[in-house]
């Protein structure tokens, strides 16, 4: 994606200048409507990426912490 973004710049110049360059690209490519819902499917898919990346490591704290392979896993095990 970030090829595509880079190789869509028309104007290297204004997108430096602006706000936000990654918006201003995105938007300026593919015009107002379908830019934004774009960037809303961008947004959405940043937030369950990390989202699941959380709920991976907690999973993974708790297994370590209930078979004694972290310190203070007694602890951690009773969360």
């Amino acid at each position: 994606m970030l090829a595509f973004v880079t190789l869509s710049i028309k104007d290297a110049a204004a997108a430096t200048g602006s706000a936000n360059a990654f918006i201003y690209v995105i938007g300026d490519a593919l015009g107002g409507t379908f830019g934004s819902i774009i960037l809303w499917l961008v947004t959405a898919a940043m937030w369950f990426c990390g989202l699941a990346s959380i709920t991976s490591f907690s999973r993974m704290m708790y297994a370590f912490s209930r078979d004694k392979g972290m310190p203070l896993s007694k602890h951690r095990a009773q969360i």
